[in-house]
C-alpha cells in the first residue's frame, strides 16, 4: 500500500520540555507534519524547532492551557486526514506509525486507534461488549491517551476536549463522547509505546509539578464522574479519596514527611471539585 504521509499531522503539547522525544522525531518522513503546542510560550523552542527542521511548526500558547486546551489548539491546526497525539514522554518504533497509517486506510471505520497498554491490563469496563470484526484491533469503550491517532471527520463530529479539565480524566471523557456518538474506538494488537509518565520536563520542575498533577487527578476524578453519572456517584467514587487524605496528612505532619504536600493538594482539589469551583491550580 502507498502511503500518503501528508495526510497526517503529529500533534504535541508541551511545557518546558526536555524535548527527549526529538531522538524519534527526527527520524520520521519529513512529509508529516509536526504541531508542538508550547505552553510554557518558551520562544527558543519555536526557534529551535523551526530552523532545524522544515516540517515542524511550533505553536506558542499566550497561556498555559494544559493538556486539553493544547490539544484543541492542534485539533484547530490540522487540515489533514488524521491526527496523531501523541505525550512527550512516550518512545516507539517509528514503524509503527506506518502500521497505524495502513489498519486507518484499510478499515476507515474508526474514530480513534490506539496501541496496547504497555504497563498494565485494561480493566474489564473499558471494553466494548460488540464482537470485534478485526482479527487484529479490539473494539473498546475506554482507553488511555499518551498515543491516539484520530480520524479527523470524527473529531469533528464528537468536538473538541473539555478544555473544564486541565489533565487527567480528560482522554476518558472523551472516550465516552465518541461512545455516546456510536463511533468506535479501537486497541490495534502488537502495537505498544512506551510510556515514561512525567518525565517528559525537566527534572529540577518535578518537584514542583508533583503536587500540581495530584491536585487535578482528584479535581478530575470528582468532575468526570459528575458530569457523566452524578454528584452522588462523585460523591461515592472519591470517598475513599477524602478518608485517606484526612488520616494521613495530620500523621505525615507529625512526621514531618514530604509527602504531606501530595495528600495536601489532593484534599485541596477534590475539595475545590465538590464544590463547584474550576480547575484553577496552575504551575507557578
Amino acid at each position: 500500500m502507498q502511503i500518503n504521509y501528508k495526510d497526517l499531522t503529529i500533534v504535541l503539547v508541551a511545557y518546558n520540555s526536555n524535548f527527549e522525544i526529538e531522538n524519534i522525531l527526527k527520524l520520521l518522513n519529513p512529509e508529516i507534519k509536526i504541531l508542538i503546542i508550547e505552553n510554557s510560550n518558551l520562544k527558543k523552542t519555536k526557534d529551535y524547532f523551526e530552523s532545524k527542521y522544515s516540517n515542524i511548526s511550533v505553536i506558542l500558547s499566550e497561556k498555559n492551557t494544559g493538556q486539553t486546551g493544547g490539544i484543541n489548539i492542534g485539533f484547530k491546526n490540522v487540515k489533514t486526514k488524521y491526527c496523531l497525539y501523541m505525550d512527550m514522554d512516550v518512545n516507539f518504533n517509528i514503524n509503527l506509525i506506518e502500521k497505524f497509517f495502513k489498519i486507518a486506510e484499510q478499515i476507515n471505520d474508526f474514530a480513534l486507534l490506539v496501541p496496547e497498554h504497555n504497563r498494565s491490563k485494561y480493566p474489564k469496563s473499558f471494553e466494548h461488549k460488540d464482537k470485534n470484526i478485526y482479527p487484529e484491533l479490539k473494539r473498546m469503550k475506554i482507553v488511555h491517551g499518551y498515543f491516539m491517532f484520530f480520524k479527523m471527520s470524527a473529531v469533528k463530529e464528537v468536538g473538541y476536549y473539555d478544555e473544564n479539565i486541565f489533565f487527567y480524566f480528560d482522554e476518558t471523557d472523551y472516550c465516552l463522547r465518541i461512545f455516546e456518538k456510536d463511533l468506535k474506538i479501537f486497541i490495534v494488537k502488537g502495537a505498544m509505546v512506551d510510556h515514561k509518565e512525567g518525565r517528559s520536563y525537566e527534572k529540577n520542575l518535578q518537584k514542583k509539578i508533583n503536587p500540581l498533577r495530584h491536585w487535578h487527578y482528584m479535581w478530575g476524578k470528582f468532575y468526570f464522574n459528575k458530569k457523566h453519572y452524578s454528584y452522588l456517584r462523585a460523591l461515592i467514587v472519591t470517598l475513599p479519596d477524602l478518608l485517606e487524605c484526612i488520616v494521613k496528612i495530620p500523621i505525615l505532619l507529625m512526621l514531618r514527611k514530604e509527602n504531606t504536600i501530595v495528600y495536601y493538594n489532593r484534599l485541596l482539589g477534590l475539595l475545590n471539585s465538590m464544590a463547584g469551583k474550576k480547575s484553577w491550580k496552575r504551575p507557578d
